[in-house]
Formats: structure tokens, sequence, C-alpha cells
């Protein structure tokens, strides 16, 4: 489907720092790769070829509603739009024949997707036995 890249690096770093006997304060960073299939919507998933069918509503024509909430994909009437079925395996060999294949890289190069996290985190013990933690994360994602 796609040329695998060779040159993925996928540092991590943290600290941990005792401010005192009851605070102590971390941070962190890290970059990790995203798999293909998890940077996809359902919409978009892998699909099996004859095996997905998408049936779009009808938009408004010189401003009159084509479709309704009641009955979105009507079979009858001025402007039938029925739900389109999936062909399945009923074609044979001829399934998916004429339809575009969307590829999903322009020459088979694959940008992997990949977030950066940072976090910082401060911890101090309370009285009984109670602990704060505070929290602060974010994530930068690019090649998405």
């Amino acid at each position: 489907m796609y040329d695998s890249p060779w040159n993925i690096v996928l540092p991590r770093a943290g600290i941990a720092y005792r401010l005192n006997d009851k605070t102590a304060i971390r941070a962190g960073y890290s970059r990790f790769a995203v798999q293909e299939i998890a940077n996809r919507s359902d919409e978009r998933i892998n699909a099996s070829n004859g095996y997905q069918q998408n049936t779009s509503l009808l938009g408004p024509l010189n401003g009159i509603p084509r479709s309704y909430l009641d009955d979105p994909y009507p079979t009858g009437g001025a402007y039938p739009n029925p739900i389109m079925l999936a062909a399945g395996n009923s074609l044979g060999r001829y399934t998916d024949l004429g339809n575009p294949w969307g590829g999903f890289y322009d020459g088979n190069i694959l940008k992997v997707p990949m977030n950066d996290r940072v976090n910082l985190n401060i911890q101090r013990q309370l009285p009984d036995q109670f602990r704060l933690d505070a929290t602060w994360y974010m994530m930068f994602e690019h090649n998405a």
C-alpha cells in the first residue's frame, strides 16, 4: 500500500525533582507515531471493495427542501433518493469495476502522523495522607 519510512525517531525524555519532603515536580516530553488506521474517522475506515456505498442527502432546489427528517431517503415522489445498497460480491470479478479507487497516498509515500506530547506534574502530600496532584498536558500533532 505504501513504502514504510525508515527514518522515524521517537524520543522520550523526563525529569523528576524533589523540592522538599512533601513536594515533587515532574516534567516529560515524548513523540509518538500514530498508526494510520487510528488516524481515520469511522467514515473513512479501510473498507473492502464492493462493501461500501454512500448515499447523500439531496440538497434544496430553488430554496425548497428535498430531504426531510421523517423520510430522508424517499423511494418515490418528485425527488426519489433511495438508499444505495452495497453490491457485495454479487458482481463477482466485476465488483468495483469503473469506480475510482481512493488511494491512500500520492506516490506511495507515507507521511507518518506524529504526536509531540509535553507534560508538567506537581505532586504535594497533604495532611491525613491526602495527596494533591496537578498536571498540565499539551499535545501537538503534525503530518495528520
